[in-house]
């Protein structure tokens, strides 16, 4: 019996455990599937297309507005970058285009927490819209730097799929006020 109160136990003890958590890796595809953090060459080039609509439309629709400052903005401003930002169509069809090409062959999890960060991320966009459109200045700008902060986890997830840095998926997701406000 191991005595988990002295120290020598306590390491036994996480050494069990340890040992435990190690063991029983499968071989099966489902676990290959799980395990890797890439997605198979095919999946990848399938959801690069299906954001490719996503960042021609961006690079087509830039917003700017001399002065505007995103995370101080003028409420005077706000209705009308509400309209802007929704007018983008991925606000609508981004999450659903993505859904609908199943699961990869490799990478699922890590392609699950891609959709999951981008779900968030237009989860944050409509709350945004809406805090443009009341001229709500602070929960705009509030919203914008959890947009910041849900951007940078997605593209992180992303560049861990193996995709590369010019890949549409990562170019639909940047923030269509970044860069082009004149800040």
């Amino acid at each position: 019996m191991i005595n988990i109160a002295s120290p020598v136990g306590r390491l036994a003890t996480l050494l069990l455990l340890a040992a435990a958590g190690c063991g029983g890796q499968g071989t099966g595809s489902d676990d290959t599937r799980q395990a890797s953090t890439t997605l198979d060459a095919a999946f990848a080039e399938r959801a690069d297309a299906a954001c490719r609509p996503y960042k021609t439309y961006d690079r087509a629709h830039s917003f700017s507005a001399k002065g505007f400052n995103r995370f101080d903005p003028d409420p005077k401003d706000l209705p009308a970058i509400g309209d802007f930002l929704d007018a983008n169509p991925r606000h609508r069809t981004l999450v659903s285009d993505l859904q609908a090409l199943g699961e990869p062959k490799t990478g699922a999890a890590a392609w699950k927490a891609v959709k999951d960060d981008i779900i968030a991320g237009e989860d944050l966009a409509k709350k945004q819209i809406s805090s443009a459109r009341r001229a709500d200045a602070a929960g705009f700008s509030r919203l914008e730097q959890d947009i910041e902060d849900n951007n940078v986890t997605l593209h992180v997830d992303l560049r861990r799929l193996g995709l590369p840095p010019d890949s549409a998926c990562i170019e639909a997701q940047v923030n269509q006020l970044l860069n082009r406000s004149g800040e």
